[in-house]
């Protein structure tokens, strides 16, 4: 009988002096340890850990390359006893103090320092150069400490990454622990970043059964948070109980009981959107509804400060900017300046921005005042001010949006204004818009401009598309395109896409639209199909970086966009590839969770984060990188934002993205591949606002046959709503029946 020896077991106690590594996904760390003046290399796995702690592992000893090291298999942390570890562990571990006010405190307080803190918090505002305000945000940073670490545990504990530990204790506070574990359920409906598929884990790790009504509730709402995030409103019954039973693998009985525990519970609701069946989460049906209600509300009111002769004050208009209008745009005016709430539709060289400016030229000088203007992104919002002259903000900024996600300006506060134009309107989700209703004075006019033949938002609903299918409020449609616009290649190509033609391919001198063909004939087999995705790869990112010798900022002024997220033509391939293409040298760089981010690389923002005052879309540039504290920040269009390394997963690298995440932006130069991998999305919106987010140059490169398969595919995405339907419903009948 073999006999091996096992290894030693040792038990070590001692001060972190520094922090090798330390993984936040999966907890590995390697550190240095103070043992009785000896530095040792200790191994292990914890979800936190800082200089300064007080370390106590079981483990035993390894060799490897870089020495010695101890391979723990249990780890216990503390805070530190002795008074050059509480410093450290009170610059490094507590948020707000830092190594100065670490000293002071150390200094003053001794050993008794987290004590005073805890206990008698007034007397640190008795130490030399700690203020009021320096002394509560140095307790608020140790409880939070205290609280979030508890948390970091039983996350890790639960296999779940300890990086979203302080959204979890600011949702939930000091009870965080007891509420997961009574119900792990919350995370995946209360925190961002935690989904569904993540909480189930780590219920399962405490023993939750699988026919648990928690989680099968929870996974019903799953089930309408997905389709939410595809756009719907609702989910047809029959297309929620095949993706809850899919997704939960218990019986469809299990499951319709649960969710007539949910409606009973008031969570969700049972209505029909075009006919058919549907469930909705209560949030988007009640804002539908309001949303519908408001808008109806305003546009049967009387109309506020009527103007006598509207054809003089067209004309003066006309004059005083320099404009001559056709007697289609003349009517559209008309039309818009005698309603309430108006819609101005068009596409690009119609005359949109002409016939805005118009407008809200003739009620500025018919005493209209003040007069805002606003758009859902900063972008957006730059070039509707800049071409009508009028002074554009977003929409968040013109409602003032606070910290906690409300707005300043509501049905309690109303806005103080004479009209409110919404300008590229197709990308505003039913949330956002009947926000803007709350707040809209009964005085203001309403303008609601927007391409419908765009893709609709990236959000819930579709509330341009819905406004004018219901024919509730007066809608101007603009089909001419103008001789200086037709000028355009990008205009007509644009055009020849929405009326279900092909446009011209190939590369013309002098043109500003071109489509470069990869692979004429539909390779057949997967090999043929590989090599050309692969062309096509490496043509765009040839085009991007090459862009410079026609004097764009490859950078800056040029923009990949794809119609998916997946594949070797995806934007999340892409971006990668793009990066080292385009910022291969950074000054700094950091690689945090499995992604490199590096001075001057373009990112964007992936969620609204109204502690931050930056929104879903926004694009910027990283300015600095300081791998010491953790953090980087990024310059926006006016103002520099600052993240923790913890908070990185809000953004994404923006060299290329989404057709969908573009809308409301234009870009001087967008380079779009085109292929049949990217099947799914092959529709005549995706190719047409795509087109139309270039400014001064567009590229495409791929397969005619994609191109066509895709100018073909009139259907937009599917989205179950209930708008278009509550509106038709509030108006007359006679009204309803011409709708």
């Amino acid at each position: 009988m073999a006999i091996t020896n096992a290894p030693k077991t040792e038990k070590l106690t001692g001060v972190v002096r520094t922090v090798t590594y330390h993984n936040e996904e999966n907890g590995y760390f390697v550190v240095k340890v103070d043992v009785n003046g000896k530095e040792k290399t200790v191994t292990g796995s914890t979800p936190v850990i800082h200089v300064g702690e007080l370390l106590t592992v079981t483990g035993s000893w390894a060799p490897s390359k870089w020495g010695p090291q101890l391979k723990a298999s249990k780890v216990e942390l503390s805070v530190p006893s002795d008074l050059e570890g509480i410093e450290k562990y009170l610059a490094n571990a507590i948020e707000g103090v830092g190594k100065g006010y670490a000293k002071k405190l150390v200094q003053a307080l001794g050993a008794e320092v987290f004590q005073v803190i805890e206990e008698e918090p007034e007397r640190l505002r008795a130490i030399k150069g700690v203020g009021k305000a320096k002394a509560e945000a140095i307790v608020t940073g140790y409880n939070e400490k205290k609280g979030v670490r508890d948390i970091e545990v039983f996350l890790f504990q639960v296999g779940l990454s300890p990086k979203r530990a302080k959204r979890v204790f600011e949702r939930y506070g000091a009870n965080a622990v007891e509420k997961i574990k009574a119900n792990p359920y919350l995370l995946c409906r209360d925190v961002w970043g935690i989904g569904f598929k993540t909480a189930d884990e780590a219920a399962r790790k405490q023993g939750i059964p699988l026919d648990s009504e928690y989680r099968v509730r929870a996974g019903i709402q799953h089930v309408l948070t997905e389709a939410q995030g595809r756009g719907s409103c609702g989910l047809p019954v029959d297309k929620a109980l095949e993706s809850a039973s899919e997704l939960l693998r218990v019986d469809y009985d299990l499951i319709e009981k649960c969710i007539d525990f949910e409606i009973e519970a008031g969570e969700v609701v049972r209505d029909t959107s075009n006919g058919v069946e549907c469930l909705f989460s209560r949030k988007v049906y009640d804002a539908e509804n309001e949303l519908a209600s408001l808008l109806l509300e305003h546009a049967n009111r009387v109309v506020a400060h009527k103007i006598e002769d509207v054809d003089s004050a067209i004309l003066e208009a006309e004059l005083n900017l320099g404009i001559t209008l056709d007697e289609t745009q003349r009517d559209a005016v008309r039309a818009a300046v005698l309603s309430q709430v108006c819609v101005i539709t068009g596409g690009p060289g119609t005359g949109k921005t002409t016939i805005t400016q118009v407008i809200l030229e003739v009620l500025q000088s018919n005493g209209f005042e003040p007069i805002l203007l606003a758009a859902p992104t900063g972008k957006a919002a730059k070039r509707a001010a800049e071409a009508t002259g009028f002074e554009a903000t977003t929409m968040h900024r013109m409602l003032e949006v606070q910290r906690n996600g409300g707005f300043k300006y509501n049905s309690q506060q109303p806005l103080d204004a004479d009209c409110v134009g919404l300008d590229e309107t197709s990308m505003v989700d039913i949330f956002l818009c009947v926000s803007v209703l709350r707040a809209l004075p009964a005085r203001a006019r309403l303008l609601i401009i927007g391409d419908e033949n765009q893709l609709s938002s990236v959000g819930v609903g579709k509330v341009l598309g819905d406004i004018i299918a219901s024919g509730a409020v007066p809608t101007v449609r603009l089909t001419k395109v103008f001789r200086q616009a037709a000028q355009s290649d990008i205009v007509r190509a644009a055009h020849t896409v929405n009326a279900g033609e092909m446009p011209e391919l190939g590369y013309r001198e002098g043109s500003d639209f071109h489509f470069q063909t990869i692979a004429p004939r539909n390779p057949k087999d997967e090999v043929e199909k590989e090599k050309v995705r692969a062309q096509i790869e490496a043509e765009v990112l040839r085009l991007a970086r090459d862009m410079y010798k026609l004097g764009y900022d490859p950078i800056k002024e040029v923009q990949v966009l794809a119609p998916m997220r997946r594949g070797v033509l995806g934007f999340a391939s892409l971006n990668v590839r793009l990066q080292s293409i385009l910022n291969p040298t950074p000054a700094a760089m950091v690689e945090w969770n499995g992604s490199k981010w590096g001075t001057g690389d373009k990112v964007m923002q992936l969620r609204n984060n109204y502690e931050k005052s930056v929104f879903n879309g926004d694009i910027g540039y990283i300015e600095s990188i300081d791998r010491q504290a953790n953090m980087l920040v990024v310059q926006f269009d006016d103002r520099l934002v600052t993240y923790k390394f913890s908070e990185l997963d809000e953004l994404s690298l923006a060299y290329a993205f989404s057709i969908h995440k573009s809308q409301g932006s234009e870009f001087p130069v967008v380079i779009m591949p085109v292929d049949t991998s990217h099947y799914m999305m092959l529709q005549r919106a995706v190719i047409y606002t795509g087109m139309t987010r270039a400014r001064k140059l567009f590229v495409g490169v791929g397969q005619p046959l994609a191109l066509q398969m895709a100018v073909r595919n009139a259907q937009n995405d599917e989205r179950y709503t209930r708008l278009k339907e509550l509106l038709q419903k509030g108006l007359p009948q006679e009204m309803r029946k011409a709708a």
